[in-house]
């Protein structure tokens, strides 16, 4: 039973369908979608939806998709009211997602939860329109969350030749990450303490990077390190993180002799000088799986400050003089 109240909100198109795939295969949280598309609303399983400005297009308008937002507020405060955590889940580049995604996280960081911000950004091939909608809409939603992850789209179709076969295919990935994701973040964050360890990850930047990798047995965690820590669609790189959070999901509590071979692996793929941080949940219903989630966030490492001699040093160099 979770310690802290989690709401996932699925936002537009891609948010509302990522929430429902959710909730059927993971029903230890509570779900709201949101959309202005009357027949989305009416079609969608989940009990908390709510259709905005009584589902008057957006013209993929930003503008128009804040509007539709506000005229549905008092709908949408009430089912955010009293969470500890808000999970906002939206496709970035139209109307709903970038004109909305900024106000209901600033209104659910106002109501005092903690929010966590996951959304998608645009393919090339959708323009550079659709590619500024998403930008403008980043940087408001890095000043209202406190954690922000970016899939981008486009990486999910690099070396693809012909962008539009499969593209449908390709987004099925994003909301399996997404899933991938809540899932992690909700093992993570199930108490006050692993919660207060999750924060920390997030107080140099709030963009954070996500990896998961899933295997059988513990004589496998590094390869689930290493599965979690391959380069991915996430926007956010591994290799600029100051802090990293470990998170395993096993039926057992590890071995300390594991735990030092994967601090060891991690640091031989970015460096000593980042600090790690290691939170696991038990589950015994696992089969044997053992899944490691990696959350990491950071501006990159601190750059050396010479001194004034080394300074001097370096200027009287020969090979400077040449």
């Amino acid at each position: 039973m979770n310690e802290l109240r989690i709401k996932v909100v699925g936002l537009g198109g891609f948010g509302l369908s990522t929430v429902e795939e959710i909730s059927y295969k993971y029903a230890g949280l509570t779900y709201l979608g949101l959309s202005n598309k009357i027949d989305d609303i009416n079609k969608s399983p989940l009990r908390d939806k709510i259709l905005l400005g009584n589902g008057v297009t957006t013209n993929h308008s930003p503008e128009l998709g804040k509007r539709r937002i506000q005229e549905s507020m008092d709908e949408i405060k009430k089912s955010l009211e009293n969470n500890d955590v808000v999970i906002l889940i939206t496709a970035l580049g139209y109307g709903t997602g970038s004109g909305g995604a900024p106000i209901i996280s600033k209104l659910a960081k106002d109501l005092g939860s903690y929010v966590i911000s996951i959304c998608t950004t645009p393919f090339s091939f959708e323009g550079q329109n659709r590619d500024s909608n998403a930008k403008s809409a980043l940087a408001e939603l890095k000043k209202s969350s406190d954690s922000l992850i970016v899939i981008s789209n486009q990486k999910l179709i690099k070396g693809i030749v012909k962008p539009s076969n499969g593209v449908e295919e390709k987004i099925e990935e994003a909301r399996n990450l997404v899933r991938h994701i809540v899932i992690s973040i909700d093992n993570v964050i199930n108490s006050s303490s692993s919660f207060n360890e999750f924060k920390k990850i997030n107080e140099l930047s709030k963009e954070t990077y996500f990896g998961v990798g899933a295997v059988m047995g513990e004589e496998n965690a590094l390869v689930a390190l290493r599965l979690a820590a391959k380069p991915n669609i996430i926007d956010k790189s591994l290799s600029n993180a100051n802090k990293v959070l470990i998170s395993i999901n096993y039926k057992t509590e590890v071995s300390e002799n594991t735990l030092n071979l994967i601090y060891d692996e991690l640091y031989n793929i970015i460096g000593r000088d980042v600090e790690i941080i290691y939170t696991h949940t038990m589950d015994e219903l696992s089969s044997g799986i053992l899944m490691l989630s990696l959350f990491a966030s950071g501006d990159g490492k601190a750059e050396t400050v010479l001194s004034e001699f080394d300074k001097l040093k370096d200027a009287i160099n020969p090979n400077n003089l040449m």
